[in-house]
C-alpha cells in the first residue's frame, strides 16, 4: 500500500530513530516528484503519482509550521523533532535553503529543544546552497543503498542517467563526518530480476564507504555496560540506535547524537594483565562458535601476537591443489558465482602455496570479523580468544583466531575434485565434531553457538548437542507484531557478541542474557530452552 502525504505539515508520527515526529512536505501535495523512483518507497512509483511539480511555497511553510509548533508548544507536546521529507526529494525545492532557515527560527521561538532533521537521498548534495542548509541542521541523514551503482540502479532507480556512487561519495566526504548514513538493506525480486544488497560482496563495499565517511568512531558499549544501565533503572534507548528496518545509522558515524557512553564499575576480569596470564586461569569459561567470511584479507595492519599452524593446514592445501586443476567457468558452477569472482579466486588456488599466511581473525574481513573489531584487542584478550573461540571454514575445517591461514573461497556444498563426490560438508563431520566436543569439555562444557545454520553440517550436530551444553542467541526485529530476521543486523550481533564475550571474560551463562547492542535485549518470553532471542523493539 502506498500514499501520498497532502498537507504541507503532517504527522506528529513516532518515529523508533528520532522520536515524536513532525513531517514536513515540501513537494506537491497531489504528486510525488523525486529525483529516486526507489522500488520500496512508501509513496509509490513516480509514475503513479503524475501531476503538476508546484513546490509548496516557502511562504506557506512557514506559516503552516508556525501554526503546528505553536499549537503543540501550548499543548505541551513539543515534537522531538522536524523532519523534512514527504512526496520525494525535499532538496529539490529551489528555495530549500531558506526555508531551513526559516524552520531553525520557529524551532527556536516555539519549540527550542527539537531536532531538525533531513531524509534525503544525496542526489541534491553537490549544490552549495543545498550543502550549505544540511550542515544546519541537526540531523543530516543522506541514503546510500549500496557500493555498486548497479545495485543503486536496480534498487533506487535514479533518474538523472549519469548518476554515480564515486559522485556521491565524494560530496558526501565534504561533510567530514556531519552526517548520519541511512541505508535499507534488503533481498527479494522485483519485476522478475533479483534485488539482494546483504550479500556478502555488498556489506562489505558499503562498510568500507562507511569508514570513508566516518567520524572518527565511537566505542560502543558491551554487555556490562548494558546490564550497569538495567541496573542504575536507566531504560532509555541509546541515542544513535539504529533501525534496521529503515536503514540505519551508520555504525561507525553516530551522526550528531553519538552513543552515550554510561561509566560502569570495572570488571576486575578484564583489568590488564601479564601476557599469557589468562592461559593459567583455572575459572571455567565458555567455548564460543563463529562462521568464517567470504570476504579475505592477504594482508593486515593490525598488531598480532605469533601465528599459530592450523590443525588441518595439511588437508587444505592438498584441496587447494585439487581446486587449482579447475578451469574459470568449472570453478564459477562449483562456487556458484560469476566469472570475475571465479577467476579471482582461481588465481588464489594456482598461487596458493606462494601467498602469504596471516592469522584467520586478521584474514577474515566479513561483517562479523569487523564487530569482533580485534585491531582493540589487547595481548591478554588475543590469549583468551586463542583458548575459546572457534571459527569454521570450509577449506581448514575448525580453527583458532591465530591460526594461519590462506586467501580461499569455498562452498560447503561444493563437490570437490575426487573419486568420492562428496561435498565439503560431507567430508567435514567426521574430523571435526570429536574435536570440538573435546575443546567444549576442557573448558566448562557449554558453547555458545554464533555460527550461521549452515555450519552444523560441519558436524554431527546432534551428537554436539547431547555431549555439551549449545547456548544458540538469536536476533530478530519486532515489525507490526511479527519477528523479523534480518541478516546483516544478525551479523552485526554475532560479531558484538563475540567481542563482549572475549574482552569481558563472561563465564556465566545468565551474564550473556544481559547482552544489550543498538537497541537489541534478551526476551524471556520468547527463548525456548538454549534458543535465546534478542529483540530489537
Amino acid at each position: 500500500m502506498t500514499a501520498l502525504y497532502h498537507d504541507i505539515i503532517y504527522g506528529p508520527v513516532h518515529s523508533r530513530r528520532l522520536g515524536l515526529s513532525l513531517g514536513v512536505n515540501l513537494l506537491p501535495t497531489e504528486s510525488k516528484l523525486c529525483s529516486f523512483d526507489c522500488i520500496y518507497c512508501e509513496c509509490g512509483w513516480n509514475a503513479e503519482h503524475p501531476g503538476g511539480r508546484r513546490f509548496n511555497a516557502r511562504e506557506q511553510v512557514r506559516t503552516h509550521l508556525a501554526g503546528a509548533l505553536s499549537r503543540m508548544a501550548a499543548e505541551g507536546t513539543p515534537p522531538d523533532v522536524i523532519t523534512f521529507a514527504g512526496n520525494g526529494e525535499p532538496t529539490l525545492h529551489p528555495d530549500f535553503e531558506a526555508i531551513i532557515d526559516d524552520t531553525l527560527s520557529l524551532r527556536d521561538a516555539h519549540c527550542p529543544a527539537a531536532k531538525v532533521s533531513v531524509l534525503s537521498n544525496a542526489t541534491q548534495i553537490h549544490r552549495e546552497e543545498v550543502r550549505r542548509a544540511l550542515l544546519r541542521v541537526d540531523n543530516n541523514i543522506l541514503k546510500l543503498d549500496s557500493a555498486f551503482d548497479a545495485t543503486v540502479r536496480r534498487i533506487d532507480n535514479p533518474q538523472n542517467p549519469a548518476y554515480a556512487v564515486r559522485d556521491i561519495v565524494r560530496e558526501m566526504k565534504r561533510f567530514e563526518g556531519r552526517m548520519i548514513l541511512q541505508t535499507m538493506f534488503l533481498r527479494g525480486v522485483c519485476n522478475g530480476e533479483p534485488v539482494d544488497n546483504t550479500t556478502e560482496e555488498e556489506v562489505s563495499a558499503w562498510l568500507r564507504l562507511d569508514g570513508l565517511l566516518a567520524r572518527p568512531r565511537h566505542a560502543l558499549p558491551d554487555a556490562r555496560e548494558g546490564a550497569a544501565r538495567r541496573a542504575a533503572g536507566d531504560r532509555r534507548p541509546r541515542r544513535g540506535a539504529r533501525n534496521p528496518l529503515s536503514g540505519g545509522i551508520s555504525p561507525a558515524n553516530p551522526g550528531p547524537h553519538p552513543a552515550e557512553r554510561v561509566p560502569v564499575p570495572e570488571n576486575p576480569t578484564a583489568r590488564p594483565q601479564r601476557p599469557g596470564s589468562e592461559l593459567r586461569r583455572t575459572i571455567p569459561r565458555m567455548q564460543i562458535l563463529i562462521s568464517c567470511a567470504k570476504t579475505m584479507a592477504a594482508a593486515s595492519d593490525i598488531a598480532l601476537p605469533a601465528a599459530t599452524e592450523a590443525p588441518f593446514r595439511a588437508e587444505a592445501e592438498q584441496t587447494a591443489l585439487q581446486l587449482a586443476a579447475l578451469t574459470t567457468d568449472e570453478l564459477a558452477r562449483l562456487l556458484r558465482v560469476n566469472r570475475t569472482i571465479a577467476a579471482e579466486n582461481r588465481r588464489r588456488y594456482l598461487h596458493f602455496h606462494d601467498t602469504p599466511l596471516l592469522p584467520a581473525i586478521a584474514a577474515y574481513t566479513g561483517v562479523v570479523f569487523k564487530h569482533i573489531d580485534p585491531a582493540g584487542f589487547s595481548p591478554d584478550d588475543f590469549a583468551y580468544a586463542q583458548q575459546h573461540l572457534n571459527i569454521t571454514s570450509f577449506l581448514y575445517g575448525l580453527l583458532r583466531p591465530l591460526d594461519a591461514i590462506r586467501s580461499y573461497r569455498l562452498e560447503g556444498d561444493a563437490v570437490l575434485p575426487g573419486p568420492d563426490d562428496r561435498t565439503v560438508f560431507a567430508r567435514w563431520p567426521e574430523r571435526l565434531t570429536d574435536l570440538l566436543i573435546d575443546r567444549v569439555r576442557a573448558d566448562d562444557g557449554i558453547l555458545v553457538n554464533l555460527a550461521s545454520a549452515e555450519m552444523k553440517r560441519l558436524f554431527d550436530w546432534r551428537r554436539v548437542r547431547r555431549e555439551v551444553r549449545v547456548i544458540t542467541p538469536e536476533f530478530r526485529v519486532r515489525e507490526g507484531g511479527r519477528l523479523r530476521t534480518i541478516v546483516v543486523y544478525t551479523k552485526m550481533c554475532r560479531g558484538e557478541m563475540t567481542r563482549s564475550l572475549i574482552r569481558g571474560r563472561i563465564s556465566d551463562p545468565e551474564t550473556l542474557r544481559g547482552f544489550e547492542w543498538e537497541g537489541f535485549r534478551y526476551d524471556a518470553a520468547l527463548g525456548r530452552g538454549d534458543d535465546w532471542t534478542f529483540v530489537l523493539q
